[in-house]
């Protein structure tokens, strides 16, 4: 839920400083966070690096 929140608040906080090109940063952002914190903010708290 935390998450989705910050996503929510980096996505129009990126439409104010890139107007034109704010969904591709988005785009970057989300590929990311889906790569690298697949269990989300609850994994990375608990130390949960390791993917099943």
């Amino acid at each position: 839920m935390l998450g989705a929140i910050l996503l929510g608040l980096a996505a129009e906080w990126l439409k104010l400083q890139i107007p034109y090109g704010h969904l591709v940063v988005y785009g970057i952002i989300i590929i990311i966070v889906i790569l690298f914190m697949p269990k989300g903010l609850y994994g990375l708290a608990r130390g949960g690096r390791k993917s099943s």
